[in-house]
């Protein structure tokens, strides 16, 4: 073996062994390959695992870029432009429900989704109806101004409720998004893939 193709490298017993470079260099794009794949594995698994996290950061930031749906005002949305809002989620807010003041079908994560903001006694609330989110759990999250929570809802993907300021703690938070969802009346054709 040429001088230049071979490395000279120390056995464990401390004796000299002549090791081709071509067996080296291969050892070595293995162990960066080996290397590479665990990292690919290591962010997939986080990835998946706080996939709640990831939505609740993508939900504060949809937030930010309409600062005027939080205005309160004490006039609702007239019924028809909030079912036209509500049409291609396949539900309906039972009677009774609380005022919903602004109504928006936003674009988020490459669907159209209604944006409500919900006039309750601990102010407005935003709620998001993300059919084609899912978590496994509920997501708190507390991030630049805002409070929240997304919820799973079974067969229908998810929905979020946040609010802004300090002013409310998160057990008020989880406790509008029961009654958001003892309000939301499923209607045919329903479903996460609709």
């Amino acid at each position: 073996v040429a001088p230049d193709e071979s490395a000279v490298r120390a056995d464990a017993n401390g004796s000299d062994r002549v090791v081709p470079r071509g067996a080296a260099y291969g050892r070595g794009w293995l162990a960066m390959a080996a290397s590479v794949l665990l990292a690919v594995v290591v962010a997939g698994v986080l990835w998946v695992a706080a996939p709640g996290a990831s939505v609740a950061a993508d939900v504060v930031t949809h937030m930010a870029g309409e600062p005027d749906a939080w205005r309160r005002t004490d006039v609702p949305v007239p019924d028809a432009e909030l079912q036209g809002v509500l049409r291609n989620t396949h539900l309906r807010l039972a009677a009774g429900s609380a005022m919903v003041s602004y109504a928006s079908s936003c674009e988020f994560r490459g669907h159209h989704v209604p944006h409500l903001v919900i006039q309750t006694e601990s102010g407005p609330v935003t709620v998001m109806v993300l059919v084609h989110e899912r978590v496994s759990k509920p997501v708190q999250f507390d991030e630049q101004g805002y409070r929240g929570v997304i919820v799973p809802v079974a067969g229908h993907g998810s929905i979020a409720v946040l609010t802004r300021g300090p002013n409310t703690d998160i057990k008020t938070v989880e406790r509008i998004a029961a009654q958001v969802l003892a309000s939301i009346v499923w209607t045919e054709g329903a479903g996460a893939g609709s």
